[in-house]
């Protein structure tokens, strides 16, 4: 079994506190993980990340284990409410999570224009380990974030969010070099300076390089990340002596 991205559900809301609720669009197995993506209006003193602490999940008790990668990212130009902030985080699912199962993310502060967006990630045995969190640093609003992860290695698969601070849906990579990227997933809600969407794109790599993640739309504030799981192989079963039968004197 290869390592493999579905996506999990989606939330958006204008305002409310903590916490979000997601429904989930498939089931979440024992063995899998979870990503969950907030991409939220940076309405901190001065443009900071409002949220602090860290980001929960509550489907159950015991569904899912303690966060295994946590990446953040503010692109602030200094003042609140005119760029954007983001959390990407990935969780161990513990307990089997039923397709349409409400899961609560919760955090602490005040956080309000915000999408969500679930992505399972399925696999035999897998290792994740944290890549680098592009900031979104432009200054100047774009119609492209330029995201490069670290080099991902042959059948590897790369796991890359995006956020962007403008309330319509984001244009996914197209991108074939070293595999194809998966169709984008992920919700955005509000319009213009006061919209926010979460978006995720995956890719299988077919060539061990660094990959490229360029999503475009309207020149608005970015946030972009990624995430690289690698499927570790299973070990051999225990080899056992073979019994011969014991033949009477």
């Amino acid at each position: 079994m290869a390592v493999s991205f579905t996506g999990a559900g989606t939330a958006v809301a204008a305002s409310g506190a903590s916490p979000q609720a997601v429904t989930t669009a498939t089931a979440l197995n024992a063995g899998d993980f979870v990503v969950a993506l907030i991409v939220y209006d940076n309405s901190g003193g001065s443009g900071a990340d409002p949220m602090s602490g860290t980001i929960a999940l509550a489907p159950a008790t015991g569904a899912v284990g303690a966060s295994v990668s946590a990446q953040t990212g503010l692109n602030d130009p200094g003042t609140a409410s005119s760029g954007l902030a983001a959390r990407c985080v990935a969780f161990p699912v513990t307990v089997t999570i039923p397709s349409g199962t409400v899961v609560n993310v919760s955090w602490t502060g005040t956080v309000v224009v915000r999408a969500v967006a679930f992505m399972k990630v399925a696999t035999a045995l897998v290792t994740s380990y944290r890549a680098n969190s592009g900031t979104g640093a432009n200054a100047v609003a774009a119609t492209t974030i330029a995201h490069t992860t670290p080099s991902v290695t042959n059948g590897e698969g790369v796991l890359c969010w995006v956020g962007h601070e403008y309330g319509e849906a984001v244009t996914g990579d197209a991108d074939t070099t070293n595999g194809t990227w998966s169709a984008v997933y992920g919700a955005n809600t509000g319009s213009t300076t006061s919209g926010q969407g979460a978006y995720f794109q995956s890719k299988i790599v077919t060539a061990t390089a660094t990959q490229a993640f360029n999503p475009t739309g309207t020149s608005s504030d970015w946030i972009a990340g990624s995430l690289i799981f690698t499927e570790t192989a299973l070990p051999p079963p225990p080899i056992y002596p073979t019994l011969q039968p014991r033949v009477p004197s």
